[in-house]
């Protein structure tokens, strides 16, 4: 069997993770199957590093697909590429591409995309994902097509379904689930850290395009958690999440502090979610960064910039732990306390009950899809 993984992308360690949970689950199931995404994945060597087969682009006729079709199918194995015909089911794992906020052409090239699956019957799911608003007319017709020609559409959280089934008026095909990178399992930290992992901040680039026009209120935030772990004893390190993207973040910080943190990162989301799992406190803004610390009971706190941070939080029943970008210091100081405090083990408790029944709902997510 050849699964098409489409949505994901090498340079985001959430994608890679919604990846991993793929192929962990489709191998389990089907240990000879095979997995292909499109170049726009990212680099060769990034593809072979997971196994991917690369997706021919089967465009209009010329010298690029006269040599595709006349390359025999062992010359195509030997270079890792599939044609479009080989591919026997589709599973979606955008994260949050289809929504007012990303403008209607994510959503309009994915309809493309997938018409052609339609009519050849290859069976098409969108994984859990944060879905909408679908406020514009072009995005709310262009979802409407896309949710006729896939099978499932999972939405991650209530204000995601409620979007999607107005945009549609479909609920047959519309499901909900949480976050399905919860049983990815956590690799190991290598023991070459030696810097202190007990308090991890994970900043995100995206935090100062998407919340505000004021540059500095993102980083002004990430300043008061900082001084607020160390008036609590704490001294945190800064875990970049997304090494490229938000180490100019980090550098704002430290720029702001008399002694700098520590950053560490790691090229493995298995080793990041380890991280994650074994510090005592989470300071994030990267939404699978949360996801993994919280899925290891890990108390965090959070502030994001779309309803797919609240309802995260809202999932693991500790609302009062996402921040809006310019809590006040006590409010910050008043978080770090509550999360290490007399209460911390109560919490745990609970943050590991929602965990187990989250988990439940992904097993059984990917049993509606394996009868598919």
């Amino acid at each position: 069997m050849l699964v098409e993984i489409s949505g994901c992308f090498a340079d985001n360690m959430g994608s890679q993770l919604m990846l991993l949970a793929i192929k962990d689950h489709v191998l389990d199931r089907v240990p000879s199957a095979r997995f292909v995404v499109t170049r726009w994945f990212g680099t060769w060597g990034q593809r072979a590093t997971h196994g991917l087969l690369t997706k021919a682009v089967e465009g209009r006729w010329g010298l690029s697909r006269l040599a595709l079709a006349l390359m025999p199918k062992s010359c195509q194995r030997i270079y890792g590429i599939t044609m479009n015909s080989d591919v026997d089911a589709v599973l979606d794992a955008s994260g949050f591409a289809f929504g007012d906020q990303h403008g209607a052409y994510p959503t309009e090239r994915m309809v493309a995309r997938a018409g052609g699956w339609h009519r050849k019957r290859i069976p098409i799911v969108l994984l859990p994902q944060a879905l909408g608003p679908f406020k514009g007319k072009r995005i709310a017709v262009a979802f409407r097509k896309l949710v006729e020609y896939v099978d499932l559409v999972y939405a991650r959280d209530p204000e995601s379904y409620s979007a999607a089934v107005e945009a549609t008026g479909d609920s047959e095909r519309i499901r909900m689930c949480p976050d399905f990178t919860n049983l990815v399992p956590a690799s190991f930290v290598p023991e070459s850290e030696s810097v202190d992992l007990r308090a991890l901040i994970v900043p995100n680039a995206r935090m100062l395009d998407m919340t505000t026009t004021e540059d500095a209120i993102y980083p002004q935030f990430l300043h008061r958690c900082t001084v607020a772990c160390r008036e609590c004893g704490i001294e945190p390190t800064i875990l970049l999440h997304e090494a490229c993207e938000d180490v100019a973040v980090a550098q704002m910080l430290n720029q702001r502090l008399p002694s700098p943190l520590p950053v560490v990162s790691h090229t493995d989301p298995r080793v990041l979610k380890a991280m994650l799992g074994n510090a005592e406190l989470v300071i994030a803004s990267r939404f699978h960064a949360l996801a993994g610390a919280l899925s290891q009971a890990v108390p965090c706190i959070g502030t994001g910039w779309s309803h797919k941070y609240k309802a995260l939080f809202e999932d693991y029943d500790c609302q009062d732990c996402l921040l809006e970008v310019d809590a006040h210091f006590s409010e910050i100081k008043g978080c770090v306390q509550h999360l290490v405090g007399p209460q911390r083990n109560r919490l745990i408790s609970r943050l590991q009950m929602a965990g187990e029944s989250l988990r439940q709902k992904t097993r059984a997510m990917w049993q509606e899809i394996d009868d598919i």
